[in-house]
């Protein structure tokens, strides 16, 4: 069954999948460390970004919910990949 509106807004939709990608790329890897060296943001900017979403940087991308990459993609650093 569908739902009734989008889990990912349509304008964030590239910007979530090279996110989920960033932080698949390295296998078990912690996810502070994936989304750093894919991104090529400093450890200490992605551990920022990671507290505002609630995240625990030692956690690895494939213990993150739908909502957790949606909320990190909203929430990433205006100079970053995902925003240009």
């Amino acid at each position: 069954e569908p739902y009734p509106a989008p889990r990912i807004a349509p304008e964030l939709i590239p910007s979530f999948f090279r996110l989920v990608r960033a932080g698949f790329a390295e296998r078990r890897k912690q996810i502070r460390n994936s989304l750093a060296g894919r991104l090529d943001i400093p450890p200490v900017e992605v551990d920022t970004w990671l507290a505002r979403s609630g995240i625990d940087p030692r956690r690895r991308a494939e213990e993150l919910t739908i909502e957790e990459w949606r909320t990190l993609t909203e929430l990433a650093p205006s100079g970053s990949a995902l925003r240009s």
